[in-house]
């Protein structure tokens, strides 16, 4: 026989055992990483805020990569079988395509590549988890995380130490710095907390229950009605599901009496809580708050079904489709933001998820001897339920530290079915490039955060040449983030006028126009650019810009006075060069800013100084007076109205009254004696 035929009967060789070793080293350095990615988020702000958020981006796509390494080893190019599976990868490309459609890409890119990561991390879990003592670990690790958070929560309000944004208005913000979602978040693990008592030694079960009366009081001290609801709802829900699994089990109280809780809640409830709880009403002002958002998103919906705005485009387009004036970066609602997000597919994807988990909880549930499978199951159920019905009325899951706590429930319930192993190897091919890319889009736009931050740490420290440098580099790294550039064109023209470079000026100008083509519907993008025209000459064009931040934002008031003070400011220039017409012609471009304003904002005072004054240049003594008086009670404007005013009585010879408004500008504010000295010198036709 040959030696080619000999090589042929030859069995397969197992593994060696330095790469079994190797192999299972690798393996629990992956789940050890894991763990501290589950731990740490919800103590950065809840990654909230982009530095946090792509850091753990990176951390994650690194995980990724080398558990493809531990199966490859293994032989395993499994990826995705489930309908949980499918239904949460195409979440992640739901919000993919929206890019390509987004009124802000940088913003569109910024949310996939969250959502993605949401999915990334479920995978891991429900991979490396292959044993009920690894799932237990995984649920401690999430308890005793949360457990950390709320004992800093509790030490702030009790002036133990200090937490930055802590405690605000006697409320509990800890470090994930949103009350709401943060009672969400503890009520949430609760269940966890105990669900770990089945099987737990005595010692143990002492330490989950003050855990969970810790978690409890924390989501308490929140004062989120919100939270409370969500706690109403699903304690006795999870109670009764507990013992139904526990009957004919050991009781978890070591004595079988029935506790009864029977108190009242005046002699219990601190004064604040008691009466935040039965001042709730249907007419609170947070409630018609949250309405007006929904409304104002469905109107979105019904222009975008399909597609959506892209990720963060309810931050750009909120504002044409106000009906109140509000500040607010996210809807209020996952289920409305989902689909001004990314459109309807977004939407049935995310419904997808939420019924195939459910599904497999109800089939985990029935399996007949595993009771301690039937508990965690049903934490878990309850655990992740309570967070999306609070969801329905505030922004839990546009936090990426909630996100990613939700992200690994899903995993561990997907960790109680086998795995398929097996598959072809073009799936981990795939799955390895398209995570290589994420991790280098991820690292870049880290970078350029990093280089950003250090500009702007330099121009506080008055160090603008060497902020310049870094700002550069920050935009080449992010090229389509229009914070980095609104920085780079002030920091730009500052340095210019210093050095009267006019190379530098035109930088600038270049810079905040690539603002207007990155999110055109934002008013801050029209709004700089305005102003910096009117700055260096182009005055009639800036203007048109300033109407156009005005119209993209209808309802903000100040932004009618910029603009009508910039035509007073003109007008006030063409008078004294003798040119009273075209002085004339600015001031007739503020009086029919009186009628839109109306229409947007009834009732508003924000433009009575301005037509005051207006009124006052074209010797209207009624008219101004009339305005000039309701922009007292406007603090802003108050002392600028009573210097016009006092100007006013100085030329009508009311000198009692002259020096009663120039005493009142000048103890309100000193500066605004240039104001009465430019208004003296306009002469009022008597």
């Amino acid at each position: 026989m040959g030696k080619k035929s000999r090589q042929k009967q030859l069995p397969k060789q197992s593994p060696s055992r330095e790469e079994a070793f190797s192999s299972c080293t690798l393996s629990v350095a992956v789940f050890g990483a894991l763990c501290l990615l589950l731990a740490y988020p919800a103590y950065f702000r809840g990654l909230h805020f982009s530095g946090e958020l792509l850091f753990t981006h990176v951390f994650t796509s690194l995980l990724l990569i080398l558990w493809w390494l531990v199966k490859y080893r293994r032989k395993d190019y499994s990826f995705v079988s489930t309908p949980l599976d499918y239904c949460f990868l195409g979440l992640a490309a739901a919000y993919l395509l929206s890019v390509f459609v987004a009124v802000n890409v940088r913003g569109a890119i910024e949310e996939f590549l969250k959502v993605a990561n949401f999915f990334l991390v479920y995978w891991l879990v429900k991979e490396v988890c292959v044993s009920r003592k690894q799932v237990r670990v995984i649920l401690n690790v999430l308890v005793f995380s949360a457990l950390g958070v709320a004992l800093l929560g509790l030490g702030s309000l009790a002036g133990t130490w200090e937490i930055a944004g802590g405690i605000r208005d006697g409320r509990i913000f800890s470090t994930l710095q949103y009350a709401n979602s943060l009672a969400a978040y503890l009520t949430s693990v609760f269940f966890l907390t105990v669900s770990l008592f089945y099987n737990a030694t005595p010692v143990w079960k002492r330490i989950y229950t003050a855990t969970a009366l810790l978690l409890l009081v924390a989501a308490i001290l929140t004062y989120s009605r919100g939270g409370w609801l969500v706690m109403a709802a699903f304690v006795p829900l999870f109670s009764l599901l507990v013992w139904r699994v526990g009957q004919g089990n050991s009781k978890l109280d070591g004595g079988g009496e029935t506790v009864r809780l029977d108190f009242l809640w005046h002699r219990v409830l601190t004064h604040g809580l008691y009466s935040r709880i039965v001042s709730f009403s249907a007419q609170d002002s947070t409630v018609q708050e949250r309405l007006r958002f929904y409304r104002d998103a469905w109107a979105i919906v019904r222009d975008y079904p399909l597609l959506g705005l892209g990720g963060q485009g309810w931050q750009s387009r909120n504002f044409q489709y106000q009906s109140a004036a509000y500040l607010s970066k996210t809807v209020h609602n996952h289920f409305l933001q989902l689909w001004v997000d990314a459109g309807i597919s977004a939407v049935l994807f995310f419904l997808g998820m939420l019924v195939s988990f459910a599904l497999l909880c109800i089939r985990l549930i029935r399996h007949p001897a595993d009771n301690e499978q039937k508990v965690l199951v049903s934490a878990l159920c309850l655990a992740l339920f309570s967070v999306v019905t609070h969801s329905l009325y505030d922004f839990n899951l546009s936090l990426g530290a909630i996100g990613i706590y939700v992200a690994a429930l899903l995993g561990l319930a997907g960790s109680f079915v086998a795995k398929r192993k097996g598959g072809r190897l073009l799936a981990p091919g795939l799955s390895v490039a398209a995570i290589m890319l994420l991790l280098f889009v991820s690292a870049t736009l880290l970078l350029g955060h990093a280089e950003h931050q250090a500009g702007r740490r330099m121009l506080q420290e008055q160090r603008a040449g060497a902020a310049l440098g870094r700002l550069e580099r920050a935009v080449k790294l992010d090229p389509l983030n229009v914070e980095i550039r609104l920085d780079l064109a002030r920091v730009y023209e500052g340095v210019g006028r210093a050095r009267s470079d006019n190379d530098l000026i035109q930088k600038a100008a270049a810079q905040l126009a690539r603002v207007l083509v990155l999110d055109r519907y934002h008013p801050r993008s029209s709004h700089p650019y305005g102003t910096f025209l009117i700055r260096n000459g182009q005055f009639d064009e800036g203007l048109d810009y300033l109407r156009q931040s005005l119209n993209l934002n209808p309802r903000f008031g100040r932004a009618y006075v910029f603009y009508a003070k910039h035509c007073l400011d003109k007008a006030l220039e063409l008078y004294f060069a003798g040119q009273k017409e075209r002085a004339a012609a600015y001031l007739d471009r503020i009086f029919p800013l009186e009628a839109k304003l109306s229409e947007y904002v009834p009732g508003s005072n924000a433009l009575a100084l301005s037509l005051g004054q207006a009124h006052f240049m074209l010797g209207k003594r009624e008219q101004a007076e009339k305005y000039l008086r309701k922009a007292l009670a406007v603090d802003k404007d108050r002392a600028g109205a009573a210097m016009t005013l006092a100007a006013l009585y100085g030329q009508l010879g009311e000198r009692d009254k002259a020096r009663e408004y120039f005493n009142r500008a000048l103890y309100w504010e000193q500066e605004s004696v240039s104001v009465y000295k430019a208004f003296m010198h306009v002469r009022m036709p008597l």
